[in-house]
């Protein structure tokens, strides 16, 4: 597998062809299930046992959640022992093997959330404008899971993609282990100063990605509603996937880690099953290829 592919398949037939660990990533975008949307149906349990087995051991499955579907995504990720844990004891420490760490894509633009955000018995406060109380704020963040298969650490991580920017500096460190007390004493030894010429900072949890442009009242890149951010997937496919990796990207839509991989060097898979989304992707891939040919 040496060039970008688009195919129009059902995921999960897809996926049962394929040699385990085959992948170095797979960024998932399922429907989470949570609108009235026709394409926003709950994916089987097949699909997840699918993705452990044809991502290496190593590799990193990266799932963007949001609301209910969080909680489903971090049950079909446990094993089977930390299930019973969970669910026979309440009290259990249950830290998922497979979990890595969590990321939250701070939305430029809040949406108003699903059937359940708006009363349809007003009592008195404002409403909106089909006459209906809104009973739950706006919703202005997704949750980025970072999981391994095999629950090792990553194989491949490079923070730079993430880092934020800001004022360079170069200051003395004037840390003293007697100020932090007898039980840090022994935490590490730090560098006489810190030099951040370059005003370079370390990744946080929370990212402000932007959305894709705009033209007219559409997006630039056409496909289904609620498509990631070209920015983001390309910071992702950066930081967690090495150099030359393989991608699978399932439900894709409109394929943006496809042109992410082509831009950065890596080679993707992406899987979708609607023919007119298909159809966009492979029309999107086309003109960014003429683009980068320039």
């Amino acid at each position: 597998m040496t060039t970008q592919r688009i195919v129009c398949a059902d995921a999960l037939d897809y996926m049962r062809h394929v040699p385990s660990a085959t992948f170095d990533m797979a960024f998932v975008d399922f429907p989470y299930g949570t609108t009235a949307h026709d394409r926003d149906l709950p994916v089987s349990r097949r699909m997840y046992l699918e993705l452990l087995r044809v991502v290496r051991p190593r590799g990193v499955i990266v799932f963007t959640t949001s609301g209910p579907f969080s909680m489903r995504v971090e049950y079909e990720m446990m094993t089977d022992r930390e299930r019973r844990r969970f669910l026979d004891d309440a009290t259990a420490k249950v830290r998922p093997r497979r979990w890595r760490f969590d990321m939250i894509w701070h939305k430029p633009n809040a949406t108003a959330g699903g059937a359940n955000a708006l009363d349809p018995e007003p009592r008195g406060l404002p409403l909106s404008k089909k006459g209906r109380r809104r009973i739950e704020p706006l919703r202005a963040h997704e949750v980025v899971k970072v999981y391994t298969p095999s629950g090792r650490p990553l194989a491949w991580w490079d923070p730079r993609p993430l880092e934020r920017r800001g004022t360079p500096y170069n200051v003395a460190d004037s840390w003293n282990p007697r100020d932090v007390g007898e039980a840090y004493a022994g935490a590490g030894k730090r560098h006489s100063h810190t030099s951040r010429p370059d005003g370079r900072r370390d990744p946080r949890t929370v990212v402000k990605w932007p959305n894709d442009a705009r033209q007219g009242g559409n997006r630039v890149t056409p496909g289904p509603p609620y498509q990631k951010p070209q920015s983001m997937v390309t910071d992702l496919i950066e930081a967690l996937c090495p150099p030359g990796g393989r991608v699978l990207e399932p439900c894709a839509g409109s394929a943006p880690m496809a042109r992410a991989a082509k831009r950065t060097g890596r080679t993707c898979v992406s899987v979708e099953r609607d023919e007119e989304y298909a159809r966009a992707a492979r029309a999107a891939w086309e003109r960014h290829t003429w683009q980068t040919t320039m």
